[in-house]
């Protein structure tokens, strides 16, 4: 009997996925389905709604940190100039 082949956070030449990105595809995905809507995006999920907007937060949080980081390395726009 072949063997299913692996879930994509597991498939070959790829990078692991962890548990936070697919925690936040999973909510990015119900908040889709919901048409943005929080509280039944939050009930489809089981978590409350407060944790559904301090989870958002964080990825909100998480990407400013980002874009500042990358701002940061490349330097003020006006430098290249």
């Amino acid at each position: 009997m072949p063997l299913a082949s692996p879930p994509p956070a597991m498939a070959r030449d790829s990078k692991p996925v962890s548990l936070r990105e697919l925690e936040m595809a999973a909510i990015v995905e119900s908040l889709e389905r919901n048409q943005g809507n929080k509280p039944r995006t939050a009930e489809e999920l089981g978590i409350s709604l407060k944790t559904l907007y301090n989870k958002l937060h964080q990825r909100a949080d998480a990407q400013q940190a980002a874009g500042q980081a990358s701002a940061a390395v490349e330097g003020p726009a006006d430098a290249a100039a």
